[in-house]
This record gives C-alpha cells, structure tokens and sequence, in this order.
C-alpha cells in the first residue's frame, strides 16, 4: 500500500480542528451531510454520496419500483439507487 502524503479536512470551527488534532473525533450520519449539501454553496457538495447502484438503460430491461415496473426504454439515462437505511 502507497504511504498517505497529505491529507486535508476542513472545519467550520477552530474548536472541531483542535478536537481533530487531539483524537477526538465526531461523526454525524449521512442524512446530516445530504440535509446540508441540498443547500451548500461552498462547493463541497456531493450528490452521489450514499449512491449504492447505478441502473445503467442498456444493462437492464426494466426496473420495478413498489410493485410498478418501468422499461429501460422510458429511462433518459442512468437511474441512481440510495437506500434509506444508509441514511
């Protein structure tokens, strides 16, 4: 395994920075991040985070969806899967 050079983090507090430093570290869950990326203009937003699948249109021939069963004709594009239990 390649050794780690640098690594960057960033903190909205000098206190949370300091905690970081000493070992102490704090964790929020997921639903937390995508709650403040839905409105983040920092340029820290992602999307993605969380993605479990991507349903390609032309790997597939239909997904089904509580029962209801969509063609892969009728997708624009990739359909993205996020489970909520992730959250």
């Amino acid at each position: 395994m390649p050794p780690i050079f640098f690594f960057v983090k960033f903190f909205n507090k000098r206190k949370y920075a300091d905690d970081f430093v000493r070992g102490r570290i704090f964790a929020n869950r997921l639903s937390t991040f995508k709650q403040i990326e839905a409105s983040d203009e920092s340029g820290r937003r992602d999307s993605h985070e969380g993605t479990t699948a991507w349903l390609q249109p032309g790997g597939i021939s239909t997904i089904t969806f509580n029962g209801r069963e969509i063609s892969a004709d009728s997708l624009a594009g990739p359909t993205q899967i996020q489970l909520n239990r992730l959250n």
